[in-house]
């Protein structure tokens, strides 16, 4: 890694030495700039009349720079009911800090994150776009570096394990992003029409791909898939998961092992047998991903492969009706299990000074604060934390979800880890050998072409 404004950060969270409970998880407050063996108290402390261990919430409050600042910050659109909420509760307690806001959908927010950063424009803050880009961002020097502000305010305690590892630059383990929500990917199911024809959750891929075959006996579309966009790429590489095993998985991904193997040509060899067979619909490849949960919510389609997030969105349109989802995975034998896994978080520009950059982590805080209750009924579920408060109607897929977890594990996505241009490409020969046009042998050899072609 390059650089990330490491000294301006060092300079502020040197003097943060211990916490105060501010929103759902706690907050640390600014001690004295002494070593940690040094009982004197600082001027701060000495002009606010109490020792670092008498510090308090307002404390550490006054003790930053109250003149006036900006900090600016870049959405995905879904967030614009979101955010007066966070802006409100937020300026009661900093009232000195101007708020700038700006939305726009994940393709422009990625677009507008590769020309700021260009141009040198990126604002204070802004949510990721996907894992490429924030790999780029981090190596080029553009994010700030917030590993001590989470080691002071405990995340070891409070986060997922595994989301605090996905929140940290594979170079150095510097943590670069802020999480909010996370995603694991799996399969969303109808539990209604499930139990209606009497389908068990499938222990083997044989029983995976009988249900399958029940389904469309009934009439139903076996398996709704947004083939058109990267939840194509999550399916294949759940089946090269199965094929390959968790350890030549990992060395492809990371492009260390030869993509003209026998478990990538199996993944798409099972995939167009799907196809061929009437599992997935006939048009899937031209459809997104809200095509195939529309199909599912009108109770055309059994299951769909998805994130558990969705969930709170249905919640919002279905009300009680999503109590007939839940979540399983592919079974896969005794090959890789682990299922897909996502962290939506927020990214800091390395070019903040040390107060706007305490500032903004500030904001984030309360952005992820479970206890506004207000804010509470716009979360985006689930939430990164290891225990927190939830709805009832979220607990049985949450639970199904984190016992998949636990008997096989999670793996990042492949439009997170994999180069943009190699995305593109395998994109393009899965679908060709689902129609037919590539066979899974040639389209491995091109997948391999294209990797040399990269180094």
């Amino acid at each position: 890694m390059k650089h990330y404004r490491f000294n301006k950060l060092l300079s502020i969270l040197m003097s943060l030495t211990t916490f105060v409970s501010l929103t759902g998880y706690g907050m640390f407050v600014k001690a004295n700039e002494a070593s940690a063996g040094d009982s004197q108290p600082s001027v701060q402390e000495e002009q606010m009349g109490v020792s670092s261990e008498e510090n308090t919430e307002e404390d550490w409050i006054s003790s930053l720079s109250t003149e006036p600042i900006k900090l600016t910050f870049w959405h995905n659109s879904d967030r614009v009911d979101y955010v007066p909420i966070v802006d409100k509760a937020f300026q009661e307690k900093y009232p000195n800090v101007e708020l700038e806001h700006s939305y726009a959908t994940a393709a422009d927010l990625k677009n507008n994150i590769a020309v700021a950063s260009a141009a040198g424009t990126l604002p204070s803050v802004f949510q990721k776009s996907d894992g490429a880009d924030t790999r780029r961002l981090t190596e080029q020097g553009y994010l700030y570096d917030i590993t001590k502000f989470t080691e002071l305010d405990n995340w070891d305690e409070k986060i997922i394990p595994w989301i605090i590892e996905q929140c940290k630059y594979e170079g150095d383990g510097a943590i670069t992003q802020f999480p909010f929500m996370y995603q694991t990917f799996a399969i969303l199911y109808r539990t209604d029409i499930a139990e209606q024809l009497g389908i068990p959750i499938p222990t083997t891929l044989e029983e995976f791909e009988a249900n399958m075959q029940t389904y469309k006996d009934n009439g139903y579309i076996p398996f709704a898939l947004g083939g058109a966009t990267h939840h194509l790429l999550r399916i294949w590489s759940s089946l090269c998961e199965m094929y390959a095993g968790s350890e030549l998985m990992d060395q492809l991904m990371a492009l260390e092992a030869s993509w003209d193997c026998e478990a990538v040509v199996n993944a798409f060899s099972k995939l167009s047998d799907w196809y061929d067979r009437g599992f997935l619909a006939e048009d899937f490849l031209t459809q997104s991903p809200n095509d195939a949960r529309l199909m599912l919510y009108a109770g055309k389609a059994a299951f769909t492969h998805d994130s558990l997030a969705i969930l709170r969105t249905m919640y919002t349109t279905m009300g009680p009706e999503v109590e007939n989802y839940s979540m399983y995975t592919i079974p896969r034998g005794d090959g890789g299990t682990r299922i897909g896994r996502e962290v939506a978080s927020y990214l800091f520009n390395s070019s903040m000074t040390e107060t706007e950059a305490a500032y903004a982590y500030l904001y984030m805080k309360e952005y992820t604060n479970y206890e506004n209750e207000e804010l509470s009924e716009h979360m985006i579920l689930p939430m990164p934390f290891i225990d927190y408060p939830m709805p009832e109607w979220f607990e049985i897929p949450l639970n199904a979800t984190n016992e998949i977890i636990e008997k096989g594990g999670t793996m990042m996505n492949p439009d997170i880890l994999l180069p943009s241009d190699l995305q593109v490409v395998l994109g393009d020969v899965t679908q060709a050998v689902i129609l037919h046009s590539m066979t899974p042998e040639e389209a491995a050899k091109e997948l391999q072409t294209t990797i040399e072609g990269l180094e």
